[in-house]
């Protein structure tokens, strides 16, 4: 069955938030809902009255809602007699009135146009998205690399450096692989031919358990203290350089580059 679906992706440097948005997509669309409406809609509407209010007692003209997406990187619930002080205190020559009618009037649209996004979050009934880190894509890619077609360990899992990743971390991810060889076989043949129809009920659902068990094998390794804490780091760059995360000596070539941003979830 076809069916409509939404992909995101998230990119960020270290500590930017990717994760904890990713989190939040995934668990907490519906769950804040209810506490979003009560709490931060009631708000809103709060703050327009003032700035309505303020506009009329200042002789300040409102030019109405207008259709026009204003910016909410500005800090949103700021009281309108704190807010002109600010605009007077930074621009010198704000104090004319069609300046500072402007900038209030602003700020009140922008109030309006967060209420709209507001009301429409609320409104909104959220399936929660399917979470996949980045982590997990390396996970798929050294698991797909662990084994020969036979099941046996390949042999740039084997030779590689013991110092980054202990035997029993290879033969854990080996088990893994060849738990899910049919699976990782189906999975590029269809992917590769675009034989998308061929991905029936029982594949797909075979294939998400096969990404919670690469989650899970992940943390179950890091925290067996069987590898070097910048392994992934390093495997991630292996794959960028030579399209596999085990070499790191030969077949460098720019056609790597993308070999992460292509792997299919």
């Amino acid at each position: 069955m076809k069916t409509d679906f939404l992909i995101i992706g998230m990119t960020g440097s270290l500590g930017s938030g990717c994760s904890a948005i990713s989190k939040f997509f995934s668990t907490g669309l519906e769950q804040y809902r209810s506490n979003f409406e009560n709490k931060h809609l009631r708000k809103i509407d709060t703050y327009i009255a003032k700035y309505y209010r303020f506009l009329r007692e200042k002789n300040l003209a409102h030019t109405g809602e207008e259709k026009a997406i204003e910016s909410l990187g500005e800090k949103l619930f700021v009281e309108p007699e704190e807010f002109l002080s600010d605009v007077i205190d930074k621009k010198e020559n704000s104090n004319k009135y069609d300046d500072i009618s402007k900038k209030i009037n602003r700020k009140l649209r922008q109030h309006l146009f967060a209420k709209k996004i507001m009301t429409y979050y609320c409104k909104t009934k959220w399936e929660n998205f399917t979470y996949i880190s980045m982590s997990t894509i390396l996970m798929k890619i050294i698991i797909d690399n662990s084994i020969n077609p036979d099941g046996s360990m390949s042999k740039t899992l084997t030779d590689y450096d013991s110092s980054k990743i202990l035997s029993g971390a290879k033969d854990k991810l080996c088990k893994l692989a060849k738990k899910n060889i049919d699976i990782i076989s189906k999975y590029d043949q269809y992917i590769n031919s675009k034989k998308y129809s061929h991905f029936n009920c029982k594949l797909s659902s075979e294939i998400d358990q096969y990404f919670i068990d690469l989650k899970v094998l992940k943390i179950n390794i890091i925290s067996s203290k069987e590898v070097d804490e910048c392994w992934l780091q390093d495997m991630g760059d292996n794959i960028r350089v030579t399209g596999n995360p085990f070499d790191n000596k030969k077949n460098k070539n720019s056609q790597h580059l993308e070999s992460i941003a292509s792997v299919r979830p």
